[in-house]
């Protein structure tokens, strides 16, 4: 959660995943996370607002998300799917991939980006 004066900045996100455990039959327990997000941006002549939520599924190696916000602008109304995964390869070490698309008011498509992350967890 971050929160600046003056200038408004909220970006949260409220709920902080919880996990469900999730068993079928013989596999190896799986969890379901879900949080939702929120950010209010406030900054001389420019408004920005983002409502939305975020479901993941996975084990403890390796999870897979799916993220929809609602996003409004001074300038431009839109709405954000986001759909990837995340694979830890040591303990501090994570590859994360997914596909980010955004759609006008009718979703049509507006953008589509691809990425790959590599994260280093330094403060374990």
């Amino acid at each position: 959660m971050r929160i600046q004066s003056q200038r408004k900045l909220v970006d949260l996100v409220f709920g902080d995943y919880f996990l469900v455990p999730i068993s079928f039959l013989q596999q190896a327990s799986k969890s379901i996370a879900l949080a939702g997000l929120a950010k209010y941006i406030d900054l001389d002549k420019s408004v920005e607002r983002l409502y939305g939520f975020n479901f993941r599924y996975g084990s403890g190696t390796t999870n897979f998300y799916f993220e929809f916000a609602y996003e409004k602008t001074t300038e431009d109304e839109h709405y954000i799917l986001g759909y990837g995964g995340q694979h830890r390869l040591k303990d501090d070490l994570f590859v994360k991939f997914g596909l980010q698309t955004e759609y006008r008011d009718r979703f049509e498509l507006k953008s589509l980006i691809p990425r790959i992350d590599i994260n280093w967890n330094l403060f374990k």
